[in-house]
Formats: C-alpha cells, sequence, structure tokens
C-alpha cells in the first residue's frame, strides 16, 4: 500500500484462487483505511488457456468496508472459462 501526501491510500493485492464456484470471497485490505475506502477495481487473472471464453464470467466488488470487500464470481456458465481462472488482482483506493 501507499499513503499519498493528499491522504489517499491505495491498496493493491492478488487473491489468489481457481473458479470458487459462485459467491463471495473475502479481501482483508493490508491496513484498515482510516475514514473509508470508496473504489475497489478487480481483473482476472487467467491462464491463457484456448477456448477458454465459451461462458459469461462477471467478478464484481461488493460489501465494501474501511477494512474488507467481498470479491462476487458470477457465472452462465462453467466448463473452460472457469477452469482458467487463476485469481484476481485487485487495487482499492480511500482515506
Amino acid at each position: 500500500y501507499v499513503k499519498q501526501d493528499n491522504g489517499l491510500i491505495r491498496q493493491w493485492g492478488l487473491l489468489q484462487t481457481a473458479w470458487p464456484g459462485e459467491g463471495p470471497r473475502k479481501v482483508v485490505f493490508p491496513i484498515a483505511f482510516p475514514g473509508e475506502c470508496f473504489n475497489v477495481q478487480l481483473t482476472v487473472w487467467s491462464g491463457g488457456q484456448q477456448n477458454a471464453v465459451g461462458a459469461d464470467i462477471t467478478v464484481g466488488a461488493g460489501n465494501l468496508t474501511a477494512e474488507s470487500f467481498d470479491v462476487m464470481f458470477n457465472t452462465w456458465g462453467t466448463g473452460n472459462a472457469a477452469q482458467d481462472i487463476k485469481g484476481v488482482f485487485w487495487e482499492a483506493i480511500g482515506h
């Protein structure tokens, strides 16, 4: 994490996981935001497997607090796309 001079705090990390099935996975920030976390960005990490785009997978952030958030896994199908997931990179901004 990094604390900026203007009071903003940026934190980042990796939730390393195979496809956990639908539902939440909790991420705890390295440090709690003293005020609030107001933005989390997510990027899915995949293994680059061919033909792994056959399912519609969405990954969102939910239950956002100053200490943690949930990565919400959802899909319209399973198969190769779900099997190719290695984890989720995240970055959070708050103060």
